[in-house]
């Protein structure tokens, strides 16, 4: 295995399978069914997770819903978002494709850049985030900057997105990254 598959795997399961772990008791999180993560993963003895099936937001019909809708859809979301932020870990990564319809609710997923509280330091980030809802401090400076507050930022493009029907948000450099 190479250092850069060595990096990626510790992060898959230092922090997002941990995640998901530290997370399992929140409601609007899409759940962790099942996990293998050998020691030695390779090609015989692979690394999987196995999530709750949920239908992410890019693949659901958002035209024509009533505004109350996506907007209890989005409060949903940032109830879920807030109960992460209580215990200080922030997704990083908000955008349609992470944000799902698990079992009738909505649901947060896709935890691969999330940020723990106890995480060490992995490999160096200059950017991170979705190009079209990134906050621009996760641009300029994601390794020091409040990634709290970027999933607000975030979640606000994804209820403009949703409520005027545009998946290409405006507002400044970041949407044409």
């Amino acid at each position: 295995m190479s250092a850069s598959n060595g990096k990626r795997y510790r992060r898959f399961k230092e922090r997002e399978v941990q995640a998901y772990t530290d997370c399992s008791d929140i409601p609007g999180v899409v759940p962790l069914l099942d996990s293998h993560l050998p020691d030695q993963p390779g090609a015989g003895n692979r690394a999987w997770i196995v999530l709750g099936r949920a239908a992410d937001l890019s693949k659901l019909d958002w035209q024509g819903m009533p505004l109350e809708s996506i907007v209890q859809a989005c409060f949903e979301f940032a109830s879920t978002l807030a109960a992460m932020h209580a215990r200080n870990i922030s997704h990083r990564d908000i955008k349609p494709k992470n944000l799902f319809q698990y079992e009738g609710r909505w649901a947060v997923g896709d935890l691969g850049l999330v940020k723990l509280p106890t995480a060490s330091t992995i490999t160096t980030i200059e950017r991170l985030g979705p190009t079209n809802f990134i906050a621009p401090e996760m641009i300029t400076d994601a390794k020091n900057s409040d990634g709290c507050a970027a999933d607000v930022y975030s979640l606000a493009k994804v209820l403009f997105a949703l409520a005027s029907g545009n998946n290409n948000p405006p507002f400044g450099h970041q949407s044409r990254n």
